[in-house]
């Protein structure tokens, strides 16, 4: 399927997959906003697992070495600390925090100390690990990339968990980067269209694959705090998550060639292209909205009131979103010359 794009800042962008990072954000404001148990079995295996599908989508090695290296620095490196540092003010001035700790905390972005950013790092580490595995075994075709990369990823994987079980906690988010490497293997190979469900329905697929990933879903009621590295029973998160994932972006490639158009999908696009403002400052947005909820005392169900919250939240932050993106774009690593 050959789906429509747009640019974005000189380059192309594959509106399924801001689909997919759109409907992803919007679970983690809702992960974060008190959600009743019951919620989290479906949505916490797979929403960062997704992202990291998107990373490995989006993938491209450069030239060389140093070449990729300079992009990460422009695209993910520079908006980790522009965002960590705006944090980072706000929480001295909110909450009096030591500056030198959240420096610290940035530099290190070790799990649990002051690592709000947590994510961003995480995904910086696994794509340089990628990158090796890329240079090692995915250059040498796609036939060996599937088999060995495949295996490698888990082989990482499975490293990443007995870090986490033994609670070793390593600079760079390192122990967690090794555990997402399949999802973006996932990505990757998703790309070289190796692994793509292809079907004349693909509305039976999607609706077969949702059924079965709820049954698992309810069955395993499996929550996980992949920040909190708690994962529950580890092979059935990782089950959950590459069902999740296939499932989702199914349903992202399906809302695109069925509502593309629809202002709402279109906003969710939007969403899923500012992602790093919005996972920067949605705890923000978040307390806010708290302390405006117990003033005006609102007796909703948690139920009803999660969804709410991430709804008002992801409406709030398309302003900084929009501001950002008009007048201080580099902050996103935006306006470079990508080759």
């Amino acid at each position: 399927m050959k789906s429509d794009t747009l640019k974005d800042q000189g380059q192309i962008r594959l509106i399924w997959l801001d689909i997919l990072k759109g409907i992803c954000m919007f679970f983690i404001v809702m992960s974060h906003s008190r959600p009743p148990l019951i919620y989290t079995w479906f949505y916490t295996p797979f929403f960062l697992a997704g992202f990291f599908f998107a990373s490995g989508y989006t993938f491209s090695p450069k030239s060389n070495a140093s070449t990729f290296l300079l992009h990460k620095l422009k695209t993910i490196l520079l908006p980790y600390w522009a965002f960590g540092l705006i944090n980072t003010a706000l929480a001295h001035v909110a909450d009096g925090d030591n500056i030198a700790n959240r420096v610290k905390g940035l530099l290190l972005s070790i799990n649990g100390k002051n690592d709000d950013l947590w994510f961003v790092m995480c995904l910086l580490s696994m794509q340089i690990i990628f990158y090796l595995l890329w240079r090692f075994v995915l250059e040498s075709g796609e036939q060996n990339a599937f088999r060995w990369g495949g295996a490698l990823s888990f082989i990482l994987c499975a490293g990443g968990a007995v870090l986490v079980t033994f609670n070793v906690k390593l600079p760079f988010q390192f122990e967690t980067a090794l555990i997402m490497i399949p999802f973006m293997f996932m990505g990757y190979m998703w790309k070289k269209e190796v692994i793509l469900l292809q079907s004349k329905n693909k509305s039976i697929v999607f609706a077969v694959c949702l059924i079965i990933y709820i049954l698992f879903c309810m069955a395993a009621k499996n929550t996980v705090n992949i920040h909190g590295e708690q994962y529950s029973i580890f092979i059935v998160f990782i089950v959950q998550a590459l069902l999740g994932v296939i499932v989702f972006v199914m349903c992202s490639q399906l809302i695109e060639n069925k509502f593309g158009h629809a202002w709402i999908i279109r906003f969710l696009v939007f969403i899923g292209q500012n992602t790093f403002v919005y996972y920067a400052f949605q705890s923000k947005a978040i307390r806010l909205l708290d302390i405006l909820w117990d003033r005006l005392h609102f007796g909703i169900s948690d139920y009803i009131r999660n969804p709410i919250y991430a709804i008002i939240c992801c409406i709030v932050l398309a302003i900084p979103a929009a501001i950002i993106n008009r007048f201080f774009p580099f902050l996103l690593g935006r306006n470079f010359n990508h080759k």
